[in-house]
């Protein structure tokens, strides 16, 4: 599975890179290399959380240490 993500419009300048503060990004979820045929897990994923599309458009907030995917109500943390 990959994400892709490009950085969204601002009102406000920022410097590059991430901080604290949480950045909201654009993306997409692509599945169609892992190949959700294959893995009855990642086909019910697929069918589940990204309507059985293999590219699902996302919003992402990203930090340092956090990556939120809003969509999916999933947040993954970075020790």
């Amino acid at each position: 599975m990959q994400l892709y993500t490009t950085d969204g419009l601002r009102l406000l300048p920022r410097a590059p890179g991430l901080d604290d503060n949480p950045r909201e990004l654009e993306g997409a979820l692509d599945v169609r290399e892992a190949n959700p045929a294959d893995d009855p897990e990642l086909a019910g994923f697929v069918n589940a959380q990204l309507s059985g599309r293999p590219v699902y458009e996302v919003t992402v907030q990203a930090t340092r240490s956090q990556l939120a995917v809003a969509a999916l109500a999933t947040t993954l943390t970075r020790d």
